[in-house]
């Protein structure tokens, strides 16, 4: 599938670009474009990638192993997604080893389930 994003300036990985749209294909960025006036309209701001944490203590008032793990992990990874990270390892601070153990195994749960934006823990 196709989509086009214009109305926005956006970042190139090197500057700020201005006039320009952002061409996906199948979910893959696949070009940057001259705006034509096709496409979604964003209606100013900044298009920038999605943002990558390898360090991610909590979110959304959830801490990996204070309560149910699975959950946790959940509201972890979903409140940091709609802030702009894309992928993240969500962090147990050092914890007994039954706690560890659960958190191990919720995450890998979620890794099989393919929870978005887990790209894994942090321990």
């Amino acid at each position: 599938m196709r989509q086009v994003w214009r109305g926005a300036r956006v970042l190139d990985g090197g500057q700020l670009r201005e006039g320009m749209a952002l061409v996906a294909k199948d979910g893959i960025v696949a070009a940057l474009v001259p705006d034509t006036g096709e496409g979604e309209d964003l209606g100013g701001g900044v298009l920038l990638p999605g943002f990558i944490d390898l360090q991610v203590n909590g979110g959304g008032g959830a801490l990996l192993g204070q309560g149910d793990p699975d959950e946790a992990l959940a509201t972890i990874c979903g409140t940091h997604g709609r802030l702009g990270t894309t992928g993240l390892l969500p962090t147990l601070i050092t914890s007994d080893p039954e706690t560890t153990a659960a958190v191990i195994a919720a995450g890998v749960r979620a890794a099989k389930a393919g929870l978005p934006g887990f790209l894994g823990l942090h321990l």
